[in-house]
């Protein structure tokens, strides 16, 4: 099997033994202001519209102060 196939055939197999990191919030933090800073004024091809809209947005907002406070 190659192993594209076995994260297809197998996920809890391998979820159970591959190790996951989240980095601080002093290293995450910055990334997620970077990222929603990009894209919160791009226009969804299709419909024209913004991909953040005003409740996306909070949303964001929230996310970073939690990502603040260490979740």
């Amino acid at each position: 099997m190659t192993w594209l196939e076995v994260l297809y055939h197998k996920a809890t197999w391998v979820n159970r033994r591959v190790r996951r990191a989240v980095p601080a919030a002093v290293v995450i933090v910055p990334r997620l202001e970077a990222v929603l800073k990009d894209f919160e004024n791009i226009l969804d091809a299709s419909t024209g519209q913004r991909l953040f809209n005003s409740a996306a947005k909070t949303a964001s907002r929230k996310v970073i102060l939690m990502a603040k406070a260490g979740w």
